[in-house]
């Protein structure tokens, strides 16, 4: 295991966990990562190894495969939120199919990135994730509202996987049309995966009355779901997707 603590150009430092049963693609990810003045704290070849570390390493990235031994799939993303909510993970998998990424960001993964991907992905997740975690702390300090670190980051690619493809009635609406400036921002803050709690802290209303407003949102969009919003945000350019 890593003690060495290295500071980024920001002179902030910035603790990297590795979590992957495959010591071949720990090795490999050390150099990229001190290469960027990252500090590896720790490692884990195996769930027990993980859970057992993360509560000495609060701040810390996490990077998480997510089969690890005996357990498979998001679970190994939800075990390790089991133990500490707030740590920040991004999932770093063989797998690419639809359906275990948009699992892997509803079990609260920040990011996913897969290992067939070049390594700036890898890079950039970080970064963005960091970014977020630094403007929420700077927020709080100066007693300003803030929003959940749950904004994940999405590269292009990841987002077309997750974005079902076509609405119910075949046809997209542009959200700038038909929303008003309230529900425009709602609906890119859901989008961008804040939940429903914090934007309705955020707004100054109850929860319910944020889920009341979604309901609208995807009735004047013609989309049945979550998914739905992210396809037609993508589709009218209403999020920049950090590349």
């Amino acid at each position: 295991m890593l003690t060495s603590k290295l500071e980024n150009p920001t002179g902030d430092k910035i603790e990297i966990f590795l979590a992957d049963d495959h010591d071949v693609i720990r090795r490999g990810l050390k150099p990229i990562l001190r290469a960027r003045n990252y500090s590896v704290i720790g490692e884990a070849n195996n769930l027990e190894s993980l859970l057992d570390q993360i509560p000495d390493h609060p701040d810390a990235v996490f990077i998480i495969d997510l089969n690890m031994g005996d357990t498979k799939g998001v679970q190994t993303v939800k075990e390790a939120l089991n133990v500490n909510p707030n740590i920040k993970i991004i999932v770093y998998s063989i797998r690419e199919s639809e359906s275990i990424i948009q699992e892997a960001y509803n079990a609260g993964a920040l990011s996913y990135i897969p290992k067939s991907y070049a390594p700036k992905y890898l890079v950039k997740a970080i970064e963005f994730i960091v970014d977020a975690d630094r403007s929420i702390k700077e927020k709080k300090e100066k007693g300003e509202p803030t929003e959940n670190i749950s904004k994940a980051y999405y590269i292009e690619e990841i987002l077309k996987k997750i974005a079902i493809k076509g609405t119910a009635g075949g046809i997209s609406v542009d959200p700038r049309g038909v929303l008003t400036t309230d529900e425009l921002d709602i609906m890119i803050k859901r989008v961008l995966g804040n939940s429903i709690a914090d934007i309705a802290r955020v707004k100054g209303v109850s929860s319910k009355s944020i889920t009341y407003k979604l309901s609208k949102i995807r009735s004047k969009l013609n989309v049945p779901d979550q998914a739905g919003m992210v396809r037609v945000a993508f589709e009218f350019e209403l999020i920049n997707i950090p590349l």
